[in-house]
């Protein structure tokens, strides 16, 4: 329906609409019709739906009111004696029962998520539960049902799902009683507070450590409250696909002439460090930089090669670059406060100085470490560089 607040309007211009119709029945019409179509006219956004026992006349005089309401909004009215469809359900008379059957339009396709699909595992084998409980839901006759469920498990087939999670997902599905599949249950108010991180196979997942190491925050009554009184979750968003990485909202013309320099302040400790250029090798790859950056930048992936081997070590800093070099000149001169092999490395091997060149080649826009670290990871998995080793 277009954009998100569409949906919104739709109902309240309808309800409005229907509103009208109600005083203009009642007034020109009798009330009696008018509180027959109150308690019978089913709405949901702009479908609409009725069963009708009186006249046809009265049928005819219902659908001019209702074309009559405004100049622009127009009714297409389908009727019948034994079946109609509503949303995605076929409402079939039998005698003086109703049933219903699942409706799909002659343009569906049945195009659902393939397995193949870079999802999280745990979405893509929830989805043949979450179709077939549907189809359950929505299915009233069990010889009917069986048949749609067979129809189900044959169209997710063709998605390259395998035939053991189709099975799981209908038998879960079918062991849930229809009555309670019809009514929505209420659960209790939880306060929630979602992990979110975007789903890369190449990415090590956080969210275990993160549960892991709760217990060091409860060390800290205000935060051990906190945590008790909320639930954590694990949430993934997708990788931009094909249609996100060809359109944008704004173009931002590439700087041709970005590069690393030295910030050339007086007492600054990195410029003696820092590599200044454009562009960076690793193991025959060549990194261009997108954006000038200097002693100061933050947010920040950087190489730091050792001048006495050429081996180098790949990380990342929230803080501004120079205080990251400080940090690990300090750990190289004091071995009380190493905290990563490639202090002692660097000690060992390089006699000179600067012991170590410093060059940062990726610049983050945000100071979510949860961005920087699977990046970090995942050059240190593709280039496995000797210094990052433990």
């Amino acid at each position: 329906m277009g954009t998100k607040v569409a949906p919104t309007y739709a109902t309240l211009v309808l309800g409005y609409l229907e509103e009208k119709m109600y005083c203009q029945i009642k007034h020109k019409k009798d009330e009696n019709f008018a509180n027959y179509l109150q308690t019978n006219w089913k709405r949901f956004l702009d479908d609409c739906f009725i069963f009708w026992e009186r006249s046809i006349a009265e049928f005819l005089y219902f659908e001019n009111t209702l074309n009559s309401l405004h100049k622009d909004i127009k009714f297409k009215m389908n009727e019948s004696s034994d079946k109609l469809p509503f949303l995605d359900i076929m409402i079939i008379k039998q005698g003086t029962s109703i049933n219903t059957d699942i409706y799909f339009k002659s343009t569906d396709s049945k195009q659902y998520l393939t397995f193949r699909s870079c999802h999280p595992k745990h979405t893509k084998t929830n989805i043949p539960f979450s179709l077939a409980r549907r189809v359950c839901t929505i299915v009233s006759e069990r010889n009917r049902l069986k048949i749609r469920l067979k129809e189900l498990a044959k169209a997710l087939l063709n998605r390259k799902y395998p035939l053991e999670i189709i099975k799981t997902g209908i038998k879960k599905a079918i062991k849930i009683p229809r009555n309670k599949l019809l009514h929505v249950e209420q659960k209790p108010k939880t306060n929630i507070t979602p992990y979110v991180s975007t789903h890369n196979p190449k990415n090590r997942e956080l969210f275990g450590i993160i549960n892991t190491n709760m217990d060091i925050l409860k060390e800290d009554e205000t935060m051990k409250k906190i945590i008790n009184e909320t639930k954590f979750i694990k949430c993934k968003r997708q990788l931009p696909n094909l249609k996100r990485i060809l359109t944008k909202s704004e173009f931002k013309e590439i700087n041709k002439t970005a590069s690393v320099s030295k910030c050339k302040e007086p007492r600054c400790a990195l410029c003696d460090y820092l590599v200044e250029g454009n562009t960076l090798e690793i193991k025959g790859r060549t990194f261009y930089v997108k954006e000038n950056m200097d002693c100061k930048v933050k947010n920040v992936m950087y190489v730091l090669r050792c001048n006495g081997c050429s081996e180098f070590y790949i990380g990342q800093t929230g803080d501004k670059l120079r205080n990251r070099r400080t940090v690990h000149d300090q750990q190289i001169r004091d071995p009380s406060t190493r905290q990563l092999p490639v202090s002692a490395h660097i000690d060992n091997c390089s006699k000179g100085h600067p012991k170590y060149s410093i060059f940062p080649f990726y610049k983050f826009h945000t100071d979510d470490v949860s961005a920087r670290l699977p990046k970090e990871r995942y050059f240190i998995d593709k280039y496995s560089p000797k210094l990052n080793a433990n």
